[in-house]
């Protein structure tokens, strides 16, 4: 969660009569139900491959480059290539897309292997040595102290997962926008 939970400990604390749920999802099922006006408002991740209604507005709060990982089991003579198979985030999400974009604009040649739709189930898997990945590089991780895993910038264009508030137009708690951003935008 990082700097989430303590964002929401304050917006739970200036506003308890303010109903905040935490629900693990697809960005897509989360843009319905603020589009349908069951929810206010969701943090999501912002590939949607289609315009967003005029009803909803996006506010990018922070950006993660896609980054290579390789085990750490092999060896620093040997890259990413055929020998060891991708294991990708699940295609028909958007965080999917962007993997496959980034894979094209940076020309790999991957050999898939399995897809899953969690980022740490992918990263868990890696260190484990059953494949290699392209991943959002989350800020809430300690990249630099995993000794199983190795870090690789892409040579080619970066591409950037980027999150934000999904929210609806008109809706009766401005401060939540307000408070999120105060916490994580940056430039």
């Amino acid at each position: 969660m990082g700097a989430f939970g303590t964002t929401l400990n304050e917006l739970n604390q200036n506003d308890p009569e303010l109903g905040i749920q935490l629900i693990a999802g697809l960005s897509s099922n989360f843009l319905n139900q603020v589009m349908e006006g069951t929810l206010d408002a969701s943090l999501l991740t912002e590939s949607s491959p289609f315009a967003l209604p005029q009803t909803v507005q996006w506010t990018e709060l922070y950006k993660e480059p896609m980054i290579l990982i390789l085990p750490n089991s092999i060896k620093s003579s040997r890259s990413h290539d055929s020998q060891l198979p991708v294991i990708r985030f699940e295609r028909n999400t958007w965080t999917g897309h962007l993997v496959e974009q980034t894979i094209k604009v940076n020309k790999l040649k991957i050999q898939d292997s399995m897809e899953l739709n969690s980022v740490a189930a992918i990263i868990e898997l890696v260190r484990q040595g059953l494949g290699y990945s392209i991943v959002p590089k989350r800020a809430n991780i300690a990249w630099a102290e995993d000794r199983q895993l190795s870090l690789k910038e892409l040579s080619g264009k970066t591409i950037y997962r980027k999150v934000g508030l999904l929210e609806r137009r008109k809706h009766s708690d401005k401060m939540l926008l307000k408070s999120l951003s105060n916490n994580f935008y940056r430039e």
